[in-house]
């Protein structure tokens, strides 16, 4: 029989947030928003949108939480 090797430990996975992104046709960020916050996120977008006369739009994106949240 043959000797089992160290086992690898296995990393924590990374707590994760969402969070509401307000970006352009092309995808590219505008604004961040917290979670809670999504009218605010919503507000924005169509301030952009009017102002530019271009569509914006809301995501919302997960990403990793900081150690400190």
């Amino acid at each position: 029989r043959k000797a089992s090797g160290s086992r690898k430990t296995v990393p924590k996975p990374k707590r994760m947030k969402l969070v509401w992104k307000v970006v352009d046709a092309n995808s590219k960020e505008i604004a961040s928003f917290p979670y809670p916050a999504k009218d605010e996120a919503e507000a924005r977008a169509s301030a952009l949108s009017e102002k530019t006369g271009k569509t914006h739009r809301v995501d919302s994106v997960r990403v990793p939480m900081e150690d400190n949240e």
